[in-house]
């Protein structure tokens, strides 16, 4: 099963969802983040899964990140 999703919530406490954003501090203002989760169902049970964050999305909107431009 594959699922694409989009959360929207408030940034109330530090991220900790991997070692590259943890130590963004809490804004106070609603963000969304995106992903996609990929699960393996056997015998109607979920034994394995895959997930995706889109942490660059997470870091920009907080102004954590620098969006890359061209060379000049």
């Amino acid at each position: 099963m594959f699922v694409h999703w989009r959360a929207t919530a408030t940034h109330e406490g530090k991220h900790q969802m991997t070692k590259h954003v943890r130590y963004i501090e809490p804004t106070g203002e609603e963000g969304t983040v995106s992903g996609m989760s990929l699960y393996r169902i056997e015998g109607g049970k979920f034994v394995e899964d895959w997930n995706y964050h889109d942490l660059l999305e997470f870091t920009l909107e907080r102004g954590k990140a620098a969006a890359s431009g061209g060379s000049s």
